[in-house]
């Protein structure tokens, strides 16, 4: 067909549907505390967070998780293996850090999962963390938030960067994406039974948290984290919470486009539709 007969074709289709809509693109929003979870069973190999809110499908929920560390080195170590719920829904790695201290236990381990849930969760469901070298997971905690993006959108990791802070307040971290909204996340993972809540850096919004209890301090782990909806380059992140040997990771998340509309029906066109 030449170029003139394309360009000169008109159909009733286009005239009875038209061509599509163009997306609405919608910001990041925060939802809310989907719950948080602490366990001290020795050697365990998983552990379960019961929601208390639901997650809808097309949502994005975050969790991150605060776990005795196995390995004695800094880096990431695998710690969580895999994370799922009973909606059937899989959770993607977006980064995991451990501060090793140079002994298996002596340290902690933060990792920061995410989901576009393709299943509503609903509340009281579980969000099941399974863990590597059970012999080194006694003490672990974690907290997940939900999230929405545009309709049909999802969510990739831009950047992220770790941290490993001794026997300290968690120190300042920042990362440096190009230009866009993303979602900010910081999660940290303490070794420690400190009930303190985190102070949130300013304009941003505490994570819930939680952290096990009993024996001396050094024996237990705690999660604390927060986030923030931004548009920009930098986004420093510095909370205060109480000393101890932490690990930290801080990711920012951009939303992903729908899928692309399908070219609408051509037959009988009398103008060329680009897709």
């Amino acid at each position: 067909m030449t170029r003139l007969a394309r360009l000169l074709v008109l159909t009733a289709g286009f005239l009875a549907g038209g061509l599509p809509a163009p997306v609405a693109w919608a910001a990041w929003g925060s939802v809310g505390s989907l719950g948080s979870v602490q366990d001290k069973t020795a050697n365990k190999s998983s552990m379960a967070l019961a929601t208390a809110a639901q997650l809808d499908a097309g949502r994005i929920g975050v969790l991150c998780v605060a776990v005795d560390n196995n390995q004695t080195t800094d880096g990431d170590e695998g710690a969580v293996s895999g994370v799922v719920d009973d909606a059937g829904n899989s959770w993607t790695k977006a980064a995991e850090f451990t501060n090793g201290q140079a002994g298996a236990q002596a340290g902690a381990t933060a990792s920061l999962w995410y989901v576009k849930a393709g299943a509503t969760l609903s509340a009281g469901a579980n969000i099941m963390i399974s863990f590597t070298n059970n012999t080194s997971r006694d003490a672990s905690a974690a907290t997940a938030w939900a999230f929405t993006v545009g309709a049909g959108g999802g969510a990739t990791v831009q950047t992220s960067t770790t941290l490993a802070v001794d026997n300290a307040d968690p120190s300042s971290m920042n990362l440096s994406p190009p230009s866009a909204e993303y979602l900010w996340v910081r999660c940290i993972a303490g070794e420690t039974n400190s009930t303190t809540a985190l102070t949130p850096t300013a304009n941003f919004t505490a994570l819930g948290g939680n952290q096990t209890a009993g024996g001396q301090a050094a024996t237990n782990m705690a999660v604390r984290g927060e986030f923030r909806i931004f548009t920009g380059t930098s986004n420093a992140s510095d909370p205060t919470w109480a000393n101890s040997d932490n690990a930290n990771v801080y990711a920012a998340l951009a939303e992903t486009a729908p899928p692309a509309a399908a070219c609408p029906a051509t037959a009988g066109l009398l103008v060329e539709v680009a897709c």
